[in-house]
């Protein structure tokens, strides 16, 4: 990834994370949830992640997330 301004602290900052991550789970194959977009989940392993601001919570069998963090 490269950094090309500095976001920190700045109003666009969030919409930036937020469209990164968004762009990265979606070439993952995650779908974003349609009532609740803070949540992505992929059917083929039956996992769900939620995104709150800069962090991320992951909920699945675990191989399958150990698999997800390599």
């Amino acid at each position: 990834m490269v950094l090309y301004k500095m976001l920190y602290g700045q109003h666009e900052a969030s919409a930036a994370y937020h469209e990164l991550v968004q762009g990265t789970l979606v070439k993952m194959d995650f779908s974003v949830y349609k009532p609740n977009p803070q949540f992505y989940y992929r059917a083929e392993d039956d996992v769900l992640i939620e995104v709150h601001q800069d962090d991320l919570r992951c909920c699945g069998r675990g191989h399958t997330l150990e698999q997800l963090m390599k």
